[in-house]
Parts: C-alpha cells; structure tokens; sequence
C-alpha cells in the first residue's frame, strides 16, 4: 500500500512539474505580447505583487512532522526576536516577510520600491511628494496600520472642521529604508499584533542591529552604501560603523537622500503649452471714430505737475482685456491707423505660448517640480549583561523636507474659456484658495489711473506662485531588556520602552511680488499689488509605549508555542496652525477716498502746469498701505487643546501542532483606550475592543496543506476625528439660537472580519499557494449630514426666522456634517503565489535559476449606508471608500543567482488590469435620495512593465547593483496616482501624472 501511495505521489508530483514549466513559461509570454499589441497605448494604471526569495522556492521539503519548516529560510535576526512568515500564523496566508537580502536585491529606497512587486498592496499618494500610508484589501491610510519594532508611527491626520488648516495635507512619516532590516506585510485584519489600526491590514517595519552591519566573525566594522536613481535624480549615501566585545556591541549610522520630482515620461519631453490671460491696455482712442481721443478721461498724477514738460505725461484710463476687441462701431480694421490698430489689438486677451515646463494652470502637463532632502542617524547600544541577559539602547532621529512648487496655480490671471477652447466672457478664473479673481464690473477695479512710471494695473503686473514646504522630523529613544532562561520551557521575555515624538509641519505660501512674467520665490512685498499669505500647520503625536511578551514552549496533547502580551501606550496629540494674509493696496481706491484732486488745491505753479499739459483731471499718486491679517478668526479656529490618549492592552498567541497532520494557531487580545481633552468640543471616551485570529493547516500529505486563516481588526476614532465632526453642537457652538435642539454623535470604532482560504502545495522544487479572502468592514467612520431630528423638525416648525432652519419644511445647513459611523463594507478577492527552483524542476536548466508568479484580485462585494439612530436617514454622503480597491495585477519574476553568489541577473514582468468601471461609480446621498457619482474623471487603462536588475559580488565585501525599470519604455498611469484627480476638477488633464518612462538604478556597497 505504502508503495502504491509513493507511486501516486511520484505521478502527482511530476504532472503537476510539468504543468507548472509550462504554465509559468505561458505566464511569462503572453504579457509580452501583451505589451507588443497594447505599447502605443497613452494612459495606464498600477499595482504590485509578492516576489519570494529562490533560497525559499528551493528549500528542500522538511520532516513530515513540521510541514512548514522549509520557509525558515525567511528567518532573520530582529531587534527583539525571531520574525518568520509563520511565527504567529501557521498558514502564512497574506503575509510577505521581505528580508535585509530582499530589500537590496529589489533596490528598495522607499515604500513605493517596497511594495513595486507585491500584489495587493499599494502607496497612498499624497499629492506634494510625501504618501498618506499603505491601501490594503479596499481600505488605506488610517486603517492599515504601520508600527516600527512593535512603536505605532502617526496618524493620517487632515484637519477640516476647522476650514482654515488648508495647508494640512494628511501626510504621514516615511520609514528610512536603511534602517530596516526587514519588513513583514499581513493582508486582513491583524489588531492581535499591531493593535487599533489594523483594519484591512498592517506593515511592521524591524530595525537594523548590531549584527547588521558587522561581518560574520568581525568584531569590528564598517559599511558604506552609494545609490542612484535616474527617475527622479535620487542619490543616496550610507555609512554605518559598528564594533563589539564580550560585554558592549554598539553601531551608528548615518544616511543621506537628495531628489527631484519624477521625471516625466520622454513622450512630454518638447510640448509646447498656450494659454490666455488676463491683460491690461491703455483705453487712448474712441475707434468708432477717426483719429479720436477721450479727452474727457485724461489725467495727469500730481508727481507730473512737479517735472519739466507735463504735457508728456497725460494718461488715459486703463482697463482690462476682453475675449472680444474694442468696438469699432462698422469700421474696419484696415481704416484705423496705427495707434488705433494697437489699441485694438491690445484689447483682446492676450495669447502666450511656453513649454510644458514653464506652463502654470489647471492643465500642465508635467509633474510640479520638487525639491526632496532627508537626513536620518541611527545608533544602537548592546550590553550583555549576562550571557542571557541583554539590554538594548537605541536613538533614531530623521528629518525629511519636501519643497514643492504647484504648477496647477497659474503665475497669471486665466480667463474664462468657451467649449472652443477660446476666451467666451469677462473676467478672470480663480486660481487659488483665495479666489484671487477679478470681476471688471466690480466699480473699484473699472478704471485705472497709473502715472507715467507707475505699473498699469498692480494685479497684472506680478506673476503669483503657490508653494508647498512638508517637513517631517521623527525622534525616538528606546530601551530594551532581552532574556532567555536557561530552560527549554521558557523561551524568552522582553520589555521594551520606547518615546518616539512625531511632527509633521506644513507651509504653504502665495505669493505675487515679482514682475510677471518671471517668478521669484523669495521675492518680499514692497509695492502697490504685491501680497503674500502664509498657511502653517503643525501637528504632533508624542507617545510613550511599554511593550511586553513572554514566550514558552511546551508539550502537552502536542507542541505548543506559546506567547502572552501585555503593553501600554500613552500619546498626546497637537494639532497648530497659523495663517496670515499681507498686501500692499493703494489706500485711495478704499471708500470714501477721493481719487482726484480739485485745480482749486494745486499751488499756483501747479496749476500752470496743470492748464499747460491739456489734461481733463489730476489724479492723486498711489499711497501704498501695508494690510495684515489673521485669516484664522479666532483661536478656537487654528489651535486644538491637545487629545490625550491612555491605551492598555493585554493578549496571548499559541501556535499548536498536535501532530503532523494539523497545526493551529489562536490567539485573542483586549485593548482599552481613554481618551481625555480639555476641547470643550470632544468627548472624553473609553473604547473597550476585543480582537482574535484563528488558523489552521490540514496537512493532507507532506506535499499538501488545506489553509484556513480568521482575525479580527479594529480601529478606534483617529485624532482628527475626534477633532473635527463628533457633534453638531461643536459645529453651532457660535450660534446666538442657541435654543436649537443639538445633536451628539457617539461614534464607535470600526471593525473588520477577515477570511482567508486556501491551498499550499510544496517540495524541493518550490511551492504553489491559492487563497481566496473576504474582509467584512462595519461602522466605517466618515463624514455626512443627517436629516433633522425628530426633536429639530418640531423646532423648525416654530420658529422658521432661526438661523438654525432653511426652507420650509426645513432641511439641514452644510454646517451639519459630522463623522459617524456611516456605513458597512465587504470585500472579497483572490490570490496566487508561486515560487520555484527551476533547476531542480528539471535538471536540463542551469542551477541557480528561480521564477516566482503572484497574482491579487480584490472586488467591492457588498456596501450598505448605516441610517443614523435619531433621524430617518442621511441627507447627504460621499464617502471614498472605492478609491481604495487597488486594480488587479500580477507578477512573473524570472531570476539567476550563479552558485558561487558572486553575480546574479533577474527580470519581472508586472501587469496591472484597468480599474474596474463597476469602482468608478460610487453610491453617494444627495438631498436624501441615493444616487450613482463618478468617483474620477479619468481611469488609467492596463498596462505592462518589463524591468530587468543584476548585481556583481567579486568579493564578500564589495557588491555593485544595475538595473533598469520600465525597460520598454511604456507609456502608463498608476490608479494611484490617478486617483488624486477629483471627479469635481476643473480639469479632466491627468498628463501630469504619467508615470516616468525608462529610468536607471544603481548602487554600491562595502562592508569591511
């Protein structure tokens, strides 16, 4: 019998190689071809997948007993323990570990590197250089939580309920990449071991140690690591030093990055841009009639009373462009002369013509230039005090600036365009927050009176720019106990205290001080027309953290492994802004200033010469005067009372094999939170959640395993929430009616149900996983505008001349909107993973050659609005919750490690699906009734990228790595990127956002 089983085993095993050469081979081709038939394709989309080390695909088949101990290879020494794919999950199900070896050979500088070829996974783009976090299983920022040996990083925090904080971009900290030493990635809820935040998923970011920079068996080192980028001119550079003796080990390290914007793709390269603005023109001539001046409207200013020859400089009104040309009531244009062709052509809105680099307006082609610098220090201190016995000291400071020109804010005064792409009405465009408009028909901007040296019209004359300045600064100091008693029962315990303080300040400033149409960004205001306004924000999350874990390892009834946890977190968050307004206006255009001086009060001399220049009227000179303002009303506005937050948790996490056909794992968590604040306009609140995981693998033979994983995520309210809509008393706290019935909203944390399912083949040759996942989301947080209340419809009803009622029957006022739990989500998806040697697949390949293919499809299963409990429904909702459901994708990885390690070549084919259309349309809440919106304007169609990488070892201590991303040249736009265009935009133009063409990568690197 035990035969014939070999026998069947040896059959299955064999057809299954078989299919799979043939099958990854196929998988490999056909995106070729795919390309070949879709290159000359002009807009495209993104995502990314999982590639998994040979040493992984190739690791030989473990005892029968321990299924899943091939994967060890993924092993590596963290800060404060052993992290694998499996270490709290005996199925592995949705979970990447990508090691110190990965990161390198990926050339990972950043978190767009680190997930380029992981499925299921994206950046959260933030707009001005920086990213709002990770988008996992259709949901991001907030809910996908992202922790640094174990530490919570800050929040996504975008305040709004202020209307002020414009400058606030919800950005948040980047990691530095060369502190880690590897990254682990879970996909479906994970609170068990990242706590509030984990919703759709969680990445848990290990940092680099002593043994990460020292040589095996050297006591003393030193690296020293040099990359570049050719898509965005990144350079980086990396040195690190490290040393050891019987009782101390200790490193520093210090990196360095430097970088532009990326670089667009080479098709933009020499494209011209043309636009119209808003111009000005002196108004000399009548042309309905020959050779005519309106003598009527000269003037000379009293400063030309004073010069020699008054007559040579009488004015006439300016006034501003039109889309039409002056009326010459019949004549034509070859009947006027010459001063009066100019005036006539000088009346219509000017046409200007530049590069797509220069261009400002709403619909540059070109990414907005950029300016990137970060700096960041890194030091560890080992003590050994025993031999099991060990205390950890580490200091981490990183500062990042981002300098961000926005090209989409016109340098100019735009004017209003016809469907024929020509000037159809007066006026100009706004092109900023603060609407700096003109309207000709606004009495104090009809006419100008310029003297002879003055600028015509001051708005005119000064080209704008708007600029956008993110700076992150992140500090943290850690202490950690480490031992391992000398039992086989107890494995180890830790403690860890970290303070980690992270601040996010933003500057956004406008400025049009510098005569147009050059633009000077540090130019400062000094005459009539100049202004300048200042938006900062600042916010703060200082947190201390008391982690704790205790690991045993026994038998009983099987093998039991065995970890408790217990922690404790305390944050105060700080939320600061502070925004000004400063210009230079001319005092006489304010009411109930004249204009013009009477002859009657010009000295005798200045009458003469008054009566000598032939001009109707003396206007006065300009009288500049300084105006200043604090744009943010009232404190209340720009400054929060910090939020403190008390968070304990305590939880336990058992891995149990009972024998070699089943292994399990269950775990459970409670986490408490207190939330406390001076804000009158919060609530102090206690959130009580409880949290799991369950897993399971039938381990059908030593080759097969069914799969099945079960968690539970949770995310309390963020800071920003709680700052901003929790009540609509907070929003009416200024309204004299104060009789008006308010309304409290108790909002709960959200939570999520996560169900994987799936199948693990595995041997010598590599390993086959198929999953199928759905992630249940309930009380998703959000912003809307219920319907009155009972209590608020009655009030209307009697007294209908409140400011708190519009319309009769009444309706809500926008003011209304507040965060509630606002509705319930499911997701639902598959995935794929292959990894293989192909070497021992078939011998007739050369040894060292490995593929790997990875496929993640995620869907909107199902989506419901929770109606609010006091009311009968929501007046109005748009939540974004599609955005965030990344398109399909896969990845085929082709790779070579010669045996000797001393060089190795590799090439990957990404292919990402078109978003689904049935995504684009999101269910929103107008007026009470339920209706389909456009979520974008614009959907990046599919697209596939060839890039190829090698690397040359001669010596262990020396390794130079090349490659080259987007090999073909493939023109394509990530939905990542795609989605920062709001379907309200003026402009449907998503040029801006193509992806960089062909760019090049290098590195080198010496440890000694």
């Amino acid at each position: 019998m035990s035969t014939l089983h070999n026998f069947h085993r040896a059959s299955l095993n064999l057809a299954i190689r078989g299919v799979l050469f043939g099958t990854l081979m196929g998988a490999f081709a056909l995106p070729v071809v795919s390309f070949a038939q879709t290159a000359e394709e002009t807009e495209t989309e993104s995502e990314t997948v999982t590639t998994t080390t040979k040493a992984e695909a190739a690791k030989p088949k473990a005892e029968a007993e321990t299924p899943t101990a091939h994967l060890d290879a993924l092993v590596f020494t963290a800060p404060t323990n052993q992290v694998t794919r499996f270490d709290t999950d005996v199925t592995g199900l949705g979970k990447t570990v990508k090691t110190a070896a990965n990161l390198a050979k990926e050339h990972v500088q950043g978190i767009r590197d680190l997930v380029r070829y992981e499925t299921g996974i994206s950046v959260v783009e933030q707009g001005r250089g920086g990213s709002s976090g990770f988008a996992i299983h259709g949901v991001d920022k907030n809910r996908v939580a992202i922790t640094v040996d174990g530490v919570a990083q800050i929040q996504s925090y975008k305040d709004e309920s202020t209307k002020r904080a414009a400058a606030n971009s919800g950005t948040m900290n980047e990691i530095e990449i060369e502190n880690i030493t590897a990254v682990a990635i879970n996909k479906g809820g994970n609170a068990l071991e990242a706590g509030s935040g984990a919703l759709g998923g969680s990445v848990a970011f290990y940092t680099k140690d002593v043994s990460d920079v020292l040589k095996s068996g050297n006591n003393i080192g030193a690296q020293s690591k040099t990359t570049y980028n050719s898509k965005n001119a990144h350079f980086s550079q990396t040195l690190a030093a490290a040393g050891k003796s019987d009782l101390f080990e200790a490193m520093v390290q210090y990196t360095h990055r430097k970088s532009k914007e990326n670089s667009a793709h080479n098709d933009l390269a020499n494209i011209n841009q043309s636009f119209y603005r808003l111009g000005a023109y002196q108004d000399k001539y009548d042309l309905r009639k020959t050779d005519t001046l309106y003598k009527s409207a000269s003037y000379v200013t009293l400063d030309c009373l004073n010069s020699a020859n008054p007559q040579d400089c009488v004015q006439y009104n300016y006034k501003y462009t039109n889309y039409k040309p002056d009326s010459t009531k019949g004549r034509e244009f070859k009947e006027l002369n010459d001063a009066e062709k100019a005036q006539y052509l000088a009346s219509i809105h000017p046409q200007e013509v530049v590069s797509a680099k220069d261009y400002t307006g709403i619909y540059r082609l070109l990414p907005d230039p950029m300016d990137y610098k970060s700096d960041s220090y890194l030091a560890r201190l080992n003590i050994n005090f025993k031999p099991n016995l060990i205390g950890k000291i580490i200091v981490e400071d990183t500062k990042q600036q981002y300098n961000v020109r926005d090209m989409r804010h016109c340098s100019y005064h735009g004017v209003k365009l016809g469907k024929d792409g020509t000037p159809d009405s007066k006026g100009s465009i706004p092109c900023d927050d603060y609407k700096e408009n003109i309207d000709p028909d606004n009495s104090a901007e009809k006419a100008f009176r310029p003297g002879k040296n003055d600028v015509p019209i001051p708005k005119l004359a000064y080209a704008k720019s708007s600029v956008f300045n993110q700076a992150h600064k992140k500090t943290r100091y850690g202490a950690a106990l480490e031992f391992k008693p000398n039992v086989n029962w107890f494995k180890n315990a830790n403690l860890n205290v970290n303070q980690q303080t992270i601040q996010i300040n933003n500057h956004d400033i406008k400025k049009s001080c510098s005569t147009y149409p050059n633009v000077d960004l540090n130019c400062t205001i000094s005459q009539i027309g100049h202004y300048e306004y200042h938006n900062l924000s600042r916010y703060q999350e200082k947190r201390t953290s008391l982690l704790g874990k205790l690991e045993f390892n026994f038998d009983a009834l099987g093998n039991h492994n065995l970890a408790l946890l217990a922690g404790a977190d305390k944050v105060n968050s700080q939320f600061f802004a502070n925004n000004t307004r400063q210009s230079i206006v001319d005092a006489n255009n304010e009411l109930n200033v004249g204009r013009t001086i009477d002859r009657n009060d010009l000295t005798p001399e200045q009458q003469q010469k008054f009566d000598q220049s032939g001009a109707k009227y003396i206007a006065k000179n300009r009288n500049p005067k300084l105006e200043s303002e604090n744009t943010c009303g009232n404190a209340n506005e720009c400054v929060r009372a910090p939020i403190d937050s008390n968070s304990y948790y305590i939880g336990f996490n058992n891995i149990y094999r009972p024998n070699k056909y089943f292994d399990f794992n269950f775990g459970a968590r409670f986490d408490k939170q207190n939330i406390n604040t001076q804000d009158p306009n919060i609530t102090n609140k206690t959130y009580n959640n409880k949290s799991y995981n369950f897993g399971a693998a039938i381990n059908i033979s030593p080759d097969l395993s069914l799969l099945y994983k079960t968690a539970k995520g949770f995310r309390a309210p963020s800071f920003y929430e709680l700052y901003n809509y929790n009540s609509t008393a907070a929003q009416h706290k200024n309204d004299s009616d104060v009789s008006f019935p308010k309304r409290a909203i108790d909002v709960k944390p959200e939570t999520s149900h996560s169900n994987e399912y799936g199948v693990r083949y595995q041997n010598y040759w590599g390993d086959i996983e198929i999953s199928a996942f759905n992630s249940r989301y309930k009380d998703m947080l959000d912003r809307a505008i219920p319907h009155l209340s009972a209590a608020q419809k009655e009030y209307c009803k009697k007294n209908l001349s409140s400011n708190q009622c519009i319309g009769n029957p009444p309706t809500p006022k926008p003011s209304d909107e507040l965060f509630a739990n606002l509705y319930n989500a499911k997701i639902k998806g598959t995935s794929l993973k292959v990894n293989l040697d192909l070497h021992s697949l078939t011998p007739k390949l050369p040894d060292g050659l490995g593929a790997t293919l990875g496929y993640s499809k995620s869907k909107l299963a199902q989506f419901d609005y929770i109606a609010p409990k006091d009311s009968d429904g929501w007046y109005q909702a748009s939540p974004n919750f599609w955005d965030a459901i990344t398109p399909a994708r896969y990845v085929v990885g082709l790779n070579f490690d010669h045996p000797s390690q001393t060089w190795g070549a590799s090439t990957t084919l990404t292919h990402s699906k078109q978003k689904d259309e049935n995504e684009l349309n999101a269910l929103r809440i107008w007026r009470g009734t339920r209706q389909t919106a456009t979520l974008s304007q614009f959907a990046p169609k599919a697209y596939t990228l060839l890039d190829v990488a090698g690397y040359y070892s001669p010596t262990g201590s020396i390794t130079a790595r090349l490659g080259i991303n987007n090999l073909l040249n493939t023109r394509y736009t990530t939905w990542e990127a795609a989605r920062q265009l709001p379907s309200e935009a003026a402009s449907t133009q998503a040029t801006r956002y193509i992806a960089p063409g062909r760019s090049y990568f290098a590195s080198f690197e010496m440890k000694f």
